[in-house]
């Protein structure tokens, strides 16, 4: 029974190389008629949502329902919305919506689209990028914050600020589907207007860690941070200003020197 995992075009070298098959390639199959009694299709990276629904559509058409099974990648859930993720776009979001386990981690598919920033002017070589890899292990435990720690109806803790994040590449992750997991290591409140925590992420592929992402961050009350933030940035605008100011007015005494 061929298992085929389909990619989208952008992954073409990796189908090309390892054995996957272009979204293009599957449409071109399948209008065809060219699918085997016994062929499965199974979603890798880089798809849509219109990718999903496009491809089901087109395989119903032409009576091959049944290859499709497997098809939907979402065990998890969908997509994890704006609200969590903080990325406006949907194609720039790259998780599922996190699910909590029964050990009290917490769990999401990898969800690569096409048109995502990260890969729309840089996909080399057979692997995912690291980059790729470290923005959706942010986003997990931003949306695991919005889930757990984030209480918004008085208003506090809803901006995170990241004090360190230690990544560490193990093996390398293929355009295929994989998980990151997100578990806390500790969540204390100095004060009541944030939370410090830290969290050790793994991203998992065939049951293989291959990149961890150990993180230190707060949550913060947004208000009250915001303007020791603007505070902060006049600061820093005044300080670059003064110091080039110094410099020019040291340059046109050496010129008048001159």
């Amino acid at each position: 029974m061929p298992h085929w995992i389909v990619s989208a075009d952008v992954f073409s070298e990796f189908n090309r190389e390892c054995g996957a098959l272009d979204a293009s390639e599957l449409r071109a199959r399948l209008e065809a008629k060219a699918i085997a009694a016994d062929d499965y299709f199974l979603p890798g990276q880089g798809l849509t949502e219109a990718d999903y629904a496009d491809i089901e559509a087109l395989a119903r058409h032409n009576g091959f329902d049944e290859a499709f099974h497997f098809w939907r990648p979402f065990p998890n859930g969908p997509r994890a919305p704006r609200s969590l993720t903080h990325k406006h776009q949907p194609y720039n979001s790259l998780i599922s919506i996190p699910q909590e386990q029964p050990d009290g981690s917490f769990r999401a598919n990898l969800l690569i689209s096409t048109g995502n920033e990260l890969i729309s002017d840089h996909v080399t070589g057979q692997h995912v990028q690291g980059m790729v890899l470290v923005e959706a292990c942010r986003q997990m435990f931003i949306a695991v914050s919005e889930l757990c720690h984030m209480e918004h109806e008085d208003g506090r803790r809803s901006y995170v600020v990241f004090n360190k994040m230690e990544v560490a590449f193990k093996a390398f992750t293929f355009p295929i589907p994989a998980v990151i997991e997100y578990r806390a290591l500790s969540c204390t409140s100095p004060r009541s207007d944030r939370m410090s925590i830290t969290a050790q992420l793994n991203v998992m592929q065939n049951e293989t860690v291959t990149t961890t992402l150990a993180v230190d961050y707060t949550l913060f009350n947004a208000t009250r941070l915001q303007q020791k933030e603007v505070a902060m940035g006049i600061k820093a605008v005044k300080t670059y200003a003064g110091f080039h100011a110094s410099t020019l007015q040291a340059r046109a005494l050496q010129q008048a020197a001159e």
